[in-house]
């Protein structure tokens, strides 16, 4: 709690049209994809596994609308056995390795949140776009 004189500002990213917002996470150039698959790079210099980071997974990104987020994950390409520290995991194709989630907001799920924390709006700052949004919260 804030207490009885004390705020919160919170920065959410809002809701947006499905087709842009997929294409941010699954872009043309495969930045995000790059970004994705690095997990595995780690998990390969950090628990001395062997991952086959280039051919052995694609990257997808999906939207989950009962959830509001973006979920990216990694998709086995085809069957394989990984090493990880010592332990033999193995993989089937199609079979999914989830490594991420970005939730998108409305000022009413904002607002929902809020009251739950027995606070309220007092005050929305958004983007020219409404592509994001700083929230200054209070006590009701």
């Amino acid at each position: 709690m804030a207490g009885p004189s004390g705020a919160l500002l919170l920065g959410a990213d809002l809701i947006k049209d499905l087709q842009r917002l997929l294409a941010a996470y699954d872009d043309k150039r495969g930045v995000t994809a790059e970004f994705n698959k690095n997990i595995l790079r780690r998990i390969n210099h950090d628990l001395n596994a062997n991952f086959d980071v280039d051919d052995g997974f694609k990257h997808r990104a999906i939207f989950n609308e009962r959830l509001s987020r973006i979920e990216m994950q990694l998709v086995a390409c085809r069957e394989q056995t990984v090493n990880v520290a010592g332990e033999k995991m193995d993989f089937h194709r199609g079979e999914v390795i989830h490594t991420e989630n970005s939730h998108k907001y409305s000022e009413q799920s904002i607002a929902e949140l809020a009251s739950a924390a027995d606070m309220e709006i007092h005050r929305v700052w958004k983007d020219p776009q409404g592509d994001f949004g700083v929230f200054l919260l209070g006590q009701k």
